[in-house]
């Protein structure tokens, strides 16, 4: 909920692999918009949605496509100089603290189910019970820390910080791209 042009704005968006969409009451006006869209890595739904609001409203016109745009491009931008700058911690070749086996296991999430870190030829794969088919490459980074590649692109390259207390693991965090899931979600170490 928010204030808009000095009226309430009532708001959702929601998305899956493939698509996202945007759902907007404005009570006072007796409107409703729905942005349903076949995309899921950029801003155009809002964009769009701004726009059609804006227009209904018989307000100023504004690029919103040109705003979000140039807001795309300079995540875009901090996005790639980020991962240059773990592509070049992994090539160091630095060794994990812990030896490969410690973060080996399964590690649970009371949404997510569980994710199981296999040692296999010598490097780490994180596979997941909820997202059949999915494999998670690690190579080390610095410390506890390993850059996740995902076999599915739509998921993104992160990284996944081990937590260990001593030289016993307890738990990592995983990460995947924004326009997927914004928060990271801690795992557990059971096994």
């Amino acid at each position: 909920m928010q204030d808009y042009d000095g009226r309430q704005l009532v708001t959702h968006t929601g998305g899956v692999n493939g698509f996202v969409t945007l759902t907007a009451f404005v009570p006072e006006e007796q409107l409703g918009i729905v942005v349903l869209t076949n995309t899921d890595a950029n801003a155009f739904y809002q964009a769009l949605f701004y726009q059609d609001l804006d227009a209904y409203l018989k307000r100023r016109y504004q690029d919103y496509h040109g705003l979000f745009f140039a807001q795309y491009r300079e995540q875009e931008a901090a996005d790639k100089a980020q991962r240059e700058i773990d592509l070049a911690q992994v090539a160091r070749r630095n060794a994990p603290t812990l030896d490969l086996k410690s973060y080996a296991g399964t590690y649970a999430h009371p949404v997510y189910g569980d994710m199981e870190v296999k040692l296999e030829k010598g490097k780490l794969n994180a596979y997941f019970s909820h997202h059949p088919g999915l494999i998670g490459r690690l190579q080390p980074k610095e410390g506890n820390t390993f850059l996740c590649t995902y076999s599915d692109r739509t998921f993104g390259v992160h990284p996944m910080p081990f937590t260990a207390d001593g030289k016993t693991v307890i738990s990592v965090s995983v990460k995947v791209n924004d326009f997927l899931e914004f928060d990271p979600y801690v795992f557990v170490k059971k096994s």
